[in-house]
């Protein structure tokens, strides 16, 4: 009895302790919870490893992105570049694909005859194609005229026109042997009332000839504005942004506006929008199409009796309603020609024979 009693009390000792172990394992399981619980809030309240994480995480996606998902990033990725691009080429063809350029070009000259070492056409394509998309450059609408004496000698038209799906190139009206032979026989300068060289005058009489020419090809384009420039000018940068505002800010009665303009009657004198008693100078020069019948008439039938520019000043002159001519200031284009297509009009030591002081303020805008 003695002995079973021991068992007993035994085995009542082994309760309380393991009642006692259960009891511990009780609280110190509570505890663990607690601490659980705090490093949760803990984690819950402070984002910083998070963000840590993203600042130092590389741009690829995670490996557990899923194939779908990177599909539908790629596509809104290539819809984003793609709606950027078409916005970009949107604000410059409203006005960029209204317009047709041309250009007549030939070979350049020292006073002694010898080729020029400087090739200009180049240099105005590339001006005027710059900072467009090469689908915008081959939409860029350029008519060459080949006027050089000797047409195959000058071959950066051709060159260029394999390198730009929008030029076209055309060949003059008249040879300069056809003009020679539809000149006075005395050749006098109308304005001067003076005497000059047959060359010269054969070399004018065709250049007016060529210049009519040029502005009914582009009036015939469809296009509804005609942009004339010589082969020796360089537009300033971001060209059409700036044409199109300088269109829509003159008045619409214009017979032509003037892009450019020499130094010696620019600057303080006169203010961007301005009416321009236009008097000189073709380096630049656009024309509305529905206005430029009359302009082009006048070049046909006074080809032999003044330079283009005199005759495009005695039709601002005459034409009251709509002969208007407005300058912008700074120009938009620069006369960069220091040789000209005629030897004898290249000055010895060659030079430009006038640019305009506002080139400069145009260089970087």
């Amino acid at each position: 009895i003695k002995q079973s009693e021991k068992e007993i009390q035994l085995e009542q000792e082994n309760q309380n302790q393991s009642q006692k172990q259960v009891e511990e394992l009780k609280q110190k399981l509570s505890i663990i919870k607690q601490i659980e619980k705090k490093q949760l809030n803990i984690k819950a309240i402070s984002p910083l490893p998070q963000k840590k994480i993203n600042q130092s995480a590389p741009k690829s996606q995670p490996k557990s992105l899923s194939l779908s998902s990177k599909a539908t990033s790629t596509s809104t990725s290539t819809t984003t570049t793609t709606a950027t691009t078409t916005t970009t080429e949107t604000n410059v063809n409203s006005f960029f694909e209204s317009v047709c350029v041309t250009v007549p070009s030939a070979r350049r000259f020292d006073s002694n005859g010898a080729v020029a070492p400087e090739n200009y056409l180049r240099q105005l394509i590339s001006g005027l194609s710059s900072g467009l998309s090469t689908e915008q450059k081959n939409k860029l609408s350029v008519v060459i005229m080949n006027v050089d004496r000797v047409p195959p000698a000058h071959t950066e038209p051709s060159k260029l026109s394999q390198e730009y799906s929008g030029i076209q190139l055309r060949d003059p009206p008249y040879s300069t042997n056809e003009v020679e032979k539809m000149v006075p026989p005395v050749f006098i300068d109308y304005d001067e009332n003076v005497a000059i060289s047959k060359d010269k005058q054969v070399w004018r009489a065709k250049e007016v000839l060529d210049a009519a020419d040029l502005l009914q090809t582009c009036k015939d384009s469809g296009k509804k504005y005609t942009l004339f420039l010589e082969d020796d000018v360089r537009p300033t940068s971001n060209i059409w942004p700036k044409l199109e505002k300088f269109v829509n800010k003159v008045p619409n009665n214009y017979a032509f506006l003037a892009l450019y303009n020499p130094s010696s009657w620019d600057g303080n004198n006169y203010k961007d929008g301005d009416e321009y008693p236009f008097h000189c100078c073709t380096q630049s020069l656009l024309f509305d199409n529905s206005r430029i019948a009359p302009v082009i008439s006048l070049l046909k039938s006074g080809f032999s009796r003044k330079p283009v520019d005199h005759l495009l000043a005695e039709y601002a002159k005459t034409n009251l309603v709509d002969g208007h001519v407005y300058v912008s200031i700074p120009s938009l284009f620069q006369h960069v020609g220091a040789y000209s297509t005629l030897p004898e009009r290249t000055l010895s030591p060659p030079e430009v024979a006038h640019d305009s002081r506002s080139w400069e303020a145009l260089l970087h805008l």
